[in-house]
């Protein structure tokens, strides 16, 4: 039969568990740990995320965590906080606070944290897990597009395109659209932006690019 302490820690690690589960980003804090206040601070404060208390009981979890906000769990102020911590400590090998989770990965502590956002891995890190948007200043991610583009004939062009090359040194507006062929997109959204595009030329915009779901071929008799 397993031991009292066993069963204990047992208990600890399925409640720690569940806290690194409540959110794409979980903190084990203490509230009065300097350390913690400025991991809190750069999440918060310089990546716009909202903090929301962790709460637990003895039965489980009562949070109000939500969808984009980080789970705050604090140590000192919660019943099986000494518990949790231990479980914490076992599960990560990191024996001070803060503890910090994005993504369901542990990333370490304030000094890792504050590693990670002077490099601006950070931001990527928190835009991966949904925690942020876009902000003035992002970069478009590199990645392999298919550009489909029309002669002034009407004729069809596929090109196998890296974004870099084609955002490269131009003013660009980029509208995602649900689906070629789809009735709002055919019947509002795209005529929408092939009305005015004069004036968003006049704007200085070189480009309206124009990105569905859709596979190449789709888009190429879309366009026709």
């Amino acid at each position: 039969r397993p031991s009292l302490e066993s069963t204990t820690m047992t208990e600890s690690m399925l409640r720690t568990a569940q806290i690194i589960a409540s959110s794409q980003v979980v903190i084990a804090s203490k509230s009065t740990c300097p350390y913690c206040i400025t991991a809190k601070k750069i999440l918060h404060t310089d990546h716009g995320v909202e903090l929301v208390s962790y709460a637990q009981t003895l039965v489980g979890p009562i949070s109000g965590v939500g969808p984009g906000q980080a789970a705050v769990f604090e140590i000192d102020e919660e019943i099986q906080g000494a518990s949790v911590g231990r479980a914490l400590a076992t599960l990560t090998g990191l024996h001070t606070v803060p503890s910090i989770f994005i993504g369901g990965k542990h990333i370490g502590g304030c000094s890792e944290l504050q590693t990670l956002h002077a490099s601006g891995d950070l931001r990527k890190m928190l835009r991966s897990a949904g925690m942020v948007a876009v902000t003035r200043g992002d970069r478009i991610p590199s990645c392999t597009v298919r550009h489909v583009t029309f002669d002034a004939k009407g004729k069809g062009q596929i090109e196998v395109v890296n974004t870099n090359s084609l955002l490269a040194g131009r003013r660009v507006v980029v509208v995602g659209m649900p689906a070629a062929f789809s009735p709002t997109c055919s019947d509002k959204h795209l005529p929408g932006f092939v009305a005015l595009k004069d004036q968003f030329a006049a704007k200085g915009v070189d480009a309206i690019l124009v990105l569905t779901v859709n596979d190449h071929f789709a888009v190429k008799a879309w366009g026709q």
